[in-house]
């Protein structure tokens, strides 16, 4: 099997030297603060046309192989979705554009079955793959993680969350808990 990660921008991040290591091509679309543009979508075309699946996943990505489908008939198109929901839901000319890109996929991969079960309430064709592949973390390279010298200086009890700030990562139910701790 081919595989083959196409980035929008070269970042040398840990990710990025374990595809080189693993003997994965990495395909960097382009460079500087533009992270997402009409040119990259365009120059992705020509990479997508190769293959015969193009998985994406996060919104513009998604938009972007979603109009490039268009260009791509032999390619099978495929989407992980992250959220239960999406700006784009709340706005209706927006909404419309989502519910499109949505059919232009052959399959749909929710991370967990809440995220499946609201885009089935969203959108649902009938047609399209809808299934749930379950987001998971593994625990044993966590659980016997020492903490950093700079957090083992800070007393008390010590708690951290990694999200974007958005209403559906719920970060107000973490200072809650909290709370509620010994």
């Amino acid at each position: 099997v081919d595989v083959s990660v196409a980035v929008l921008r070269h970042m040398d991040t840990d990710n990025y030297q374990r595809l080189k290591s693993a003997g994965i091509n990495v395909i960097t679309i382009g460079s500087g603060p533009k992270l997402y543009s009409l040119s990259k979508m365009r120059k992705l075309r020509p990479i997508m046309k190769q293959y015969d699946v193009v998985h994406t996943h996060l919104t513009p990505p998604f938009l972007m192989g979603a109009f490039n489908s268009l260009f791509c008939p032999k390619s099978k198109f495929v989407c992980t979705i992250h959220n239960t929901d999406t700006k784009f839901r709340h706005i209706p000319v927006l909404r419309s554009i989502e519910k499109w890109a949505y059919s232009r996929y052959n399959a749909l991969i929710a991370c967990s079955k809440e995220a499946e079960d609201a885009l089935r309430k969203f959108w649902n064709n009938g047609k399209t793959t809808i299934l749930t592949v379950n987001n998971g973390v593994k625990l044993d390279k966590f659980k016997n993680a020492e903490p950093s010298e700079e957090i083992s200086q800070i007393p008390g009890k010590k708690i951290t969350m990694v999200a974007v700030f958005r209403s559906q990562k719920d970060h107000e139910c973490l200072i809650k808990a909290a709370k509620l701790l010994p």
